[in-house]
């Protein structure tokens, strides 16, 4: 008895809000049949009265709390981490696309490439089982932020891996036909001029005379005239 009155008594304020699962509700509710003590627990929690609930109910209020607490604490640290890795995750990506390592070492680089994995799986597994949880205890006005937060990453992942189906990387050789700026350059390709994103050096050390350059560029399908510079190497093929 003692020890089903101190389950019960954990379990009555989610009983009262009506967030418990039924199966618990329905043992909450054979206990209180049979246990006057509990009964009256449960009469002091509706009351809200602004006395003093007994030591046993400051108890059960102050684990309830700090259960819940805990819950949000974590559930805000595991969001901010995942949107901790993607910032960084662009930031060094960024910085890769045009070979500057300065910041992220490319071991660091590599590693990052390993969260495309992981951190998506996570945020899934954890929509589904947060989903699973949500709808059999009926608990939708509580859980319902974290749900369209987590919602939210599923859909920004499941965008970012779409994009990226249609990022090709090309080796090919060109010549620059202009730099407008020392974070660009512009080349003749396929589907007409396409604008180069470099860095600084690049910019001030490349030739818009006819020389060839052997260069490998990432872009996108989806806007073909725009592209980041990976490699670039000078030729000694005759300028046209």
């Amino acid at each position: 008895m003692v020890h089903n009155c101190d389950v019960v008594q954990d379990l009555l304020p989610l009983y009262i809000d009506d967030v418990c699962s039924g199966a618990s509700a329905n043992m909450i509710r054979a206990h209180l049949e049979e246990c006057p003590k509990c009964r009256e627990m449960l009469r002091l929690l509706r009351e809200d009265s602004a006395g003093e609930l007994p030591p046993d109910g400051e108890e059960v209020l102050k684990k309830t709390s700090y259960v819940l607490s805990r819950r949000a604490v974590f559930s805000a640290l595991g969001i901010l981490a995942m949107v901790v890795y993607w910032l960084v995750f662009f930031w060094q990506e960024k910085l890769a696309a045009v070979g500057d390592y300065r910041w992220f070492s490319y071991r660091f680089h590599e590693m990052m490439s390993l969260g495309l994995i992981i951190v998506p799986s996570a945020a899934l597994i954890w929509l589904l089982v947060l989903l699973h949880r949500t709808r059999k205890q009926k608990t939708w006005r509580k859980n319902g932020a974290m749900l369209l937060v987590l919602l939210l990453l599923v859909a920004f992942h499941t965008g970012y891996f779409w994009h990226q189906q249609g990022t090709w990387s090309t080796t090919a050789l060109h010549p620059i036909q202009e730099v407008p700026d020392e974070y660009h350059i512009i080349i003749e390709f396929d589907n007409g001029p396409m604008v180069l994103e470099v860095i600084p050096m690049v910019a001030n050390l490349v030739e818009t005379d006819g020389t060839v350059y052997l260069m490998t560029f990432q872009w996108n399908e989806r806007n073909p005239n725009q592209g980041v510079l990976e490699y670039i190497e000078v030729t000694d093929i005759p300028r046209d």
